[in-house]
Order: structure tokens, then C-alpha cells, then sequence
């Protein structure tokens, strides 16, 4: 009876969180009988690892560098109710920029039915838990690309950061862990103000994830004048948009593009909030002649007042695009010195890079004066003729990886292909493919298939490297 009522009492938990969770996890989160803190220690690849094997504790592959202890169970509540918010996740697909896990701290609740321990990372805003342990739970992980020998499963919390830094300062009061609250400041400014630029009417709707309600509660003009207002108040488009901001977004996504365009701000603030939604939807839906001379007005608006991120998104979607005012706005990008700053604290590199990437891809071969090599850049000039195609860029930086691949379609030397066959990348199906495509329009009969693996493959190219021209 009075398991009954407990269970009767549990607060309802998203769908998509308990997919994450998994169901038996969130009862265990829900009413722990014992929960243990922990702080833990990410791999390091500048200093030399401990033995694989250790006397000293290990979670989901990382070392244990101090045990706090239990703590009483009302304690954690803050922490649980943010990890069971939906808000708190993103759930978006693809790769983060990121790249890796690296938590630092740690919380073990238990039962009589198991154990659940979580890991959060404040680096690149991660959390995770440990699906499976290995059998012998000593063994430390691999890296914090592979967490093997144990499994884990881990989800993007930027939106929730700030929520689950609050909670998490409070159970581990650590000069570490303030500092890093206190970073966040900004943050709490900016997330206040998202808020006070909405409608207090439709909060409810955001809190609950709820876009499609949001778009009909509001006249076209209030939602727009909302979204713009709302979406402006951060520079920092390497804060994504995620929780909150999305549903906004998306919800902003269903006015038509006559609309969007007819409603444009004049204040900056806004009008960045409009280009940020704008870039980030991409619209697809808008006539070509419309979302040309709109991506045009947007980024001649607001391109040097938003971060090397907010840069990069422009200049992508700028690429996608083929009218000659488009040409001539990337042309200017390049021209830019402000174009050319690099990114403070992200590996990015220069949007004047990108754009002059976008250009050579296009056939427009401009002359760039810039400091430094950057990686773009060099792809530029492969698509120009004047360097060679020196690497693939890395997988997850879309659309230099797109691009460099094309090329390769296009212009299928030996130089190319090599380059192509070299990259671990060529594990991958999409670039796996595109060595076929380019041997099958070679003429090739022979080529390497996908059950052989990446030793065929170079074999392969071992035999046919000395006929291609």
C-alpha cells in the first residue's frame, strides 16, 4: 500500500528522458535508498595514465580520486529533478564540436533492486550514466573517446547547465565547482532575460516543450516580434540553440516566409534574434529569389556583431545559395579583416576562411590577405588549382568535409584519391562509397567492397596507384 503511494506520488517523466534513463533508472533516481558522491578524474592525454587496473575505486571507467561519502537522500532532490527535466537535454542528433566525455564529478544512487551511478561532465556539458560495467570493475577506461571495456550512455545537457551547476555546487562546494558556477553568470543573465522577452502568458508552453501550442496561442506578429526579441538577447552562438530556444524557434519556423520577411526588426538586438533564427532554420521553404535577398539583409545586418560561431553558421548557409548577390556578399566577407579574427577559446577557425572556401567551391578564386594557415583555406585553394588537397578535414566540421569530398568526386587524381584512401575516414560509408563511385567512373574493374575492411582497401590502392594518372 504505501509502495502504492509513493509510486502514485512520483512526478510523470518525459518521454524521451526515460528513453534515456530507461524506466527502472528513474524509479531508482526518484526514491533512492543510499546516494554516495564522488569525484572522479577525466583521462588525460598530456600525462601519463595510472596502470589499466587499479586498488582504487573506478566509475564507468573513470578513477575515483576522493569518495564524499552518503548523503541524505532530500539532499539530492535538486540534482534529481533537473536530471529528469526534459529541459534539461537537447536530444539533437549529429556530433558535438566537442567531442569526448570528461566528468569530474559523480553520484551513486542505490536500492535493493541495483545500483545507477551518474557521471557530469561541466566541459563540454554532458551527462551520463553507466549502462554496463565490466567484470572486473577495477579496469580503468580507454580514453574519453572509448569509455571500453564499460558502456556508457550520455546526452548533451547544455541547456540545463546552468540548472544542474546550481545543484551541483550544492552538494559539492569544491573552489573547482564555484568557479565554474560563477563563469556562468552571464548565462543566468542572458537565460533571464529569454524569459522577460516572452510573453508571460505562453511560459508554460515553452517549459513543456510544447512549439506547436506556442505558435497558435500568439498573432503571427506578437510571435515573431517575441522570437526576435527573445532570441537576440545572446551574441554567443556557440551557445546553441537548445531547450527553451528551440521550442521558440521552431515554433517561430511554422510563419511563412512573407511574414518573416515582412516582419524584420530595425533594432539590433532583434534583428540578430531574427538572423539567428533565420540561419538556423535555413528555410528551405522561402522562394530562392526571397531567402537570397533575406540571408543577404540579415548577414550585412548582424554578421560582425555575433561570435566566430555565429560567423560559421551564416557563411554555410550563404553557400547554399547561388544568386549573385550571395556571391558578392561572401566576397565582401573575405574582404573583411574582422572576417579573419580567430575564434577566442573554440577551435574555429576564421569565417573569412569558410567564406573564401564557399568562393574557390563556386569558382570564384579571390586573393585572400591573411596571417597564418588555416586548414580552410587550403581546401580553397585545392578547389582553385593553385595547392594541392592536403587532407580531409575532420568529419564532424560540416561543410569543409562535404566539400573536400565533392572535390574528390570531381577531380578524382591520384594526389585526391590518396588522399581520400589515407584517411581513417575511409571506414566510414559515405566516404566508402565515394572511393567506389570514383574507381566504378574510372573505368576500375576492380574495387574494394565494404566486408573487406580498410586492409583491402589499401591493398587495393597498393595495386591500382601506379595506373591512376
Amino acid at each position: 500500500m504505501i509502495a502504492a503511494l509513493l509510486l502514485a506520488a512520483a512526478p510523470l517523466v518525459d518521454a524521451d528522458v526515460t528513453k534515456f534513463w530507461s524506466p527502472p533508472n528513474v524509479a531508482r533516481l526518484q526514491r533512492p535508498a543510499r546516494v554516495e558522491l564522488f569525484r572522479v578524474r577525466p583521462h588525460s592525454y598530456q600525462t601519463p595514465e595510472p596502470p589499466l587496473v587499479l586498488d582504487a575505486g573506478v566509475i564507468g571507467g573513470y578513477v575515483v580520486t576522493e569518495s564524499r561519502g552518503a548523503v541524505p537522500v532530500e539532499r539530492v532532490r535538486p540534482l534529481v529533478d533537473v536530471l529528469l527535466d526534459r529541459s534539461t537535454y537537447s536530444f539533437r542528433p549529429g556530433i558535438k564540436r566537442c567531442g569526448g566525455f570528461h566528468p569530474g564529478l559523480a553520484a551513486r544512487f542505490s536500492d535493493d533492486a541495483g545500483v545507477t551511478d551518474v557521471l557530469l561532465c561541466f566541459q563540454c556539458d554532458d551527462v551520463g550514466w553507466v549502462e554496463r560495467a565490466p567484470r572486473d570493475p577495477r579496469v580503468r577506461g580507454k580514453d574519453d573517446l572509448d569509455p571500453s571495456p564499460w558502456a556508457l550512455k550520455v546526452e548533451d545537457m547544455g541547456p540545463g547547465r546552468i540548472e544542474l551547476l546550481d545543484a551541483a555546487a550544492a552538494l559539492f562546494p569544491d573552489d573547482d565547482v564555484k568557479a565554474l558556477s560563477a563563469r556562468h553568470d552571464a548565462d543566468r543573465r542572458t537565460r533571464a532575460a529569454f524569459w522577460a522577452a516572452l510573453p508571460r502568458e505562453v511560459h508554460g508552453l515553452v517549459k513543456a516543450s510544447s512549439s506547436d501550442r506556442l505558435a497558435g496561442a500568439l498573432p503571427v506578429e506578437r510571435l515573431l516580434a517575441a522570437s526576435f526579441d527573445a532570441l537576440g538577447v545572446r551574441d554567443d552562438w556557440q551557445r546553441w540553440v537548445d531547450g527553451p530556444e528551440r521550442v521558440v524557434a521552431d515554433a517561430a519556423a511554422r510563419v511563412s516566409p512573407a511574414a518573416f520577411a515582412e516582419s524584420l526588426p530595425a533594432h539590433p538586438d532583434a534583428l540578430r534574434g531574427a538572423a539567428r533564427l533565420f540561419f538556423l532554420q535555413s528555410y528551405a521553404t522561402f522562394e530562392p529569389a526571397l531567402r537570397a535577398a533575406t540571408a543577404v539583409r540579415l548577414s550585412r545586418a548582424v554578421f560582425h556583431d555575433v561570435d566566430v560561431s555565429g560567423q560559421t553558421l551564416i557563411v554555410s548557409r550563404l553557400a547554399e545559395l547561388a544568386q549573385p548577390e550571395v556571391t558578392a556578399e561572401l566576397v565582401r566577407i573575405v574582404e573583411s579583416a574582422k572576417s579573419w579574427q580567430p575564434s577566442p577559446g573554440w577551435d574555429l577557425e576564421p569565417s573569412g576562411a569558410l567564406a573564401y572556401a564557399a568562393l574557390a567551391r563556386r569558382g570564384r578564386c579571390v586573393s585572400p590577405t591573411v596571417g597564418g594557415r588555416y586548414e580552410t583555406v587550403e581546401l580553397g585553394r585545392a578547389w582553385c588549382g593553385t595547392a594541392p588537397l592536403r587532407a580531409l578535414p575532420w568529419q564532424g566540421s560540416e561543410p569543409q568535409y562535404v566539400w573536400a569530398l565533392e572535390l574528390i568526386e570531381k577531380r578524382p587524381t591520384r594526389h585526391n584519391v590518396e588522399v581520400l584512401v589515407e584517411q581513417r575516414t575511409v571506414d566510414d560509408e559515405v566516404t566508402f562509397a565515394l572511393l567506389r563511385r570514383v574507381a566504378v567512373a574510372a573505368g576500375r574493374k576492380s574495387f574494394p567492397t565494404r566486408e573487406t575492411g580498410r586492409d583491402t582497401v589499401s591493398a587495393w590502392w597498393r595495386r591500382e596507384r601506379a595506373t591512376w594518372r
